[in-house]
Formats: structure tokens, sequence, C-alpha cells
């Protein structure tokens, strides 16, 4: 059985209020917990991004345990 595809309006119909109709990536409550030895290391606690048509964003960080695999 094939899946329905929602067209790009039927989509931006369904968010939530809160986000804006020009929106391209959202999230939301983003977490992301890792290891290190005998400690959880709480990277990420809830995140909230919200990125627009025509906004350019960059990410500045130190290399963290995930991306050593």
């Amino acid at each position: 059985m094939a899946k329905d595809i929602l067209t790009t309006a039927e989509r931006m119909a369904s968010l939530p209020a809160d986000v804006p109709r020009d929106a391209v990536i959202v999230t939301r409550n983003l977490k992301r917990e890792y290891q290190m030895g005998s400690e959880t290391v709480h990277a990420l606690r809830g995140v909230d991004v919200t990125i627009r048509r025509n906004e350019f964003v960059g990410h500045h960080g130190t290399i963290g345990p995930a991306s050593r695999r």
C-alpha cells in the first residue's frame, strides 16, 4: 500500500501556530546525551531552533565524542 504524500501547502497547514510560515528547519525540545566514562554528558537540553528562508546559519564548537566514531 502506497503512503499518501502531502503537498507543501498541506505540510505547512499542519504546522503548529507558533512556527513562522517561512521556516525551512524547525526543531523543538532537541536533546543529546552521551556517555563519557561513567558520566552522562547532556550536550543539548531542550533546544528549540527555527531557521527561516534566506537566513544564514553557522555552527561553532568543539569536536565531541559523537563526531569521532
